[in-house]
């Protein structure tokens, strides 16, 4: 029949209270209300799951609202351990319009009861990573969802695969946000053949598709000789490692030529071929003349501030400041200077002769932590006969106006994992941080591990829509053996954030709970907010 000034249908809006940490010892219970707005005449009938539940109703009676319409609520009352495990919606019935209305509760209310869909960043292995293992990590992390139900599956080269690992497991953290992972191991052959890894994320909250993630192997450089325009074999030259400086990296190769007659000429027909994905063409350097972009070598300067190991756990700071590419020492000067005009405790390495035929010297200048901190300048001040004048580098604590601590969260191995008997995997992951500088490492039974043991990926920066925060991600594997028999592993957290600088959690075989995802929560300032 048509709805007349007389007669209104209702509008029903399901109402939850926020969450927090404190609700697990909440024994009063969580309240879910339906809000029956906006219909005329009287009255409606409410009733929760189909009038299934029956006890801790509370229906208010109606209010005759100012446009003539009436407004009731309807309140059940349920324990905080049945949030999370049942079901629950409030059916509600307006003869006379003849409207039925049935509307749903999420088991997961906090943060408001707002379903938000998973942050996903798929975590490939370190570019730098030259190790002989034959086997490579992939993780598919995701972070902040609600609900906590979600489903990850992998594809290589968009087929699905049942790669072996660890399948997808969650936990609950902080302000009732969920996350979890899904870890599979993948042939470093498969992977140096640049084969594309899918991860394929379903989750309630991601309104239409599935959402996918692709990684495949890093576009590294490619450096190898040719002699006359043939490639010289492997053999009688040397590639370096790739190193990292700030957003760039660099690398270099070491070619041995015969000193023959007329060696002249004969270096001229070599050259040095490099490839790269940010390159339009290949580009080939000669050896002799160097024509290309690139330059010959210069001397140049670096100036490091103190490492997050000096400054966490050392509680000291030294400043580094290294001079490169020289082929002579004999006219260097490196001189320091600081704005207070303090102390100077400054330690010369002595000349060292890298494989590019130069030479490197470094000097280190020590300071207080406190100094450091005070964001007081230090300058480093470099002469030498090849540059035309002095190279000034200066650097200083940048003065981070908005700080916030880590929350840090600890996984031991999984089952699947240790059912294998060969080796354990404990992960770390710190999340909400800011600055981006962040220390991650570990120990074992309370002695400092060795870095080949672990992997840090990251910092990244957090998908978030106010502030800008990053995430870390940590995997420590070990023998099996060490974890069955009970060894104690923690991950250690430095972070200006921190009262105390750095933190650490341990997780062991009693506590770790391999059958599921075990999370221990250091700290965390993370707001909750209702709506």
């Amino acid at each position: 029949m048509p709805l007349t000034e007389s007669l209104r249908a209702p509008t029903v809006y399901p109402i939850f209270s926020c969450c927090g940490p404190e609700d697990k010892d909440n024994q009063a219970g969580k309240a879910l209300a339906c809000l029956v707005t906006g219909y005329l005449p009287e009255p409606v009938d409410v009733k929760w799951n189909s009038g299934k539940v029956t006890q801790g109703i509370t229906t208010f009676p109606a209010v005759l609202g100012k446009d003539g319409d009436f407004t009731l609520t309807s309140q059940l009352t349920i324990p905080a351990s049945s949030l999370e495990s049942g079901v629950y919606q409030c059916d509600v019935e307006h003869r006379a319009s003849t409207t039925f209305l049935s509307k749903a509760f999420p088991q997961q209310t906090c943060r408001g009861g707002l379903p938000a869909p998973p942050q996903v960043h798929l975590l490939p292995p370190s570019c730098n990573d030259n190790s002989w293992e034959k086997q490579l990590g992939l993780v598919c992390l995701l972070l902040d969802f609600i609900p906590g139900q979600a489903n990850v599956e992998w594809l290589m080269n968009g087929v699905k695969k049942n790669l072996p690992g660890m399948g997808f497991s969650s936990a609950k953290g902080t302000g009732g946000l969920h996350m979890g992972q899904s870890r599979v191991n993948i042939t470093r052959e498969s992977w140096d053949n640049g084969d594309v890894y899918t991860c394929k994320v379903t989750h309630p909250a991601l309104d239409k598709e599935d959402l996918m993630l692709n990684v495949s192997k890093c576009s590294e450089i490619s450096l190898h000789w040719e002699h006359k325009g043939v490639k010289v074999f492997p053999s009688q030259y040397t590639n370096g490692s790739i190193i990292r400086t700030g957003q760039t990296f660099s690398t270099h190769s070491l070619l041995r030529v015969p000193q023959l007659e007329g060696e002249r000429a004969t270096v001229s027909d070599y050259s040095c071929v490099v490839q790269h994905v940010a390159l339009d063409d290949t580009l080939k350097v000669n050896a002799l003349t160097g024509e290309g972009p690139c330059k010959p070598l210069q001397v140049e300067v670096f100036l490091r501030p103190p490492s997050l190991e000096d400054l966490y756990l050392a509680k000291n700071a030294t400043i580094t400041c290294l001079v490169i590419n020289m082929e002579t020492t004999s006219s260097l000067e490196i001189t320091w200077n600081r704005t207070s005009g303090g102390r100077l405790d400054v330690v010369l390495t002595k000349p060292v002769f890298q494989r590019n035929g130069s030479y490197s010297v470094s000097s280190a200048l020590w300071v207080h932590l406190e100094e450091w901190k005070s964001g007081e300048e230090f300058t480093c001040m470099v002469k030498h006969q090849d540059i035309p004048s002095a190279i000034v580098k200066t650097v200083h604590k940048s003065q981070e106006v908005s700080t916030r601590a880590p929350s840090v969260y600890i996984y031991p191995p999984h089952v699947d994992e240790l059912a294998l008997r060969e080796s354990a995997t404990v992960t770390c992951l710190a999340k909400g941080f800011r600055p981006s500088d962040i220390l991650v490492t570990w120990t074992q039974q309370d002695q400092p591990m060795p870095q080949k043991a672990f992997i840090n990926i990251g910092p990244f920066q957090e998908t978030k829509e106010k502030g800008t925060t990053y995430f870390i991600y940590s995997k420590l594997s070990v023998p099996a053996s060490q974890w069955q028999r009970g060894d104690t592993f923690a991950c250690v957290v430095g972070h200006e954030g921190f009262p105390m600088t750095f933190v650490h959690r341990s997780v062991d075989k009693s506590s770790g709970k391999p059958t599921a995802v075990n999370v221990s929560v250091i700290l965390s300032d993370t707001d909750v907010s209702c709506y």
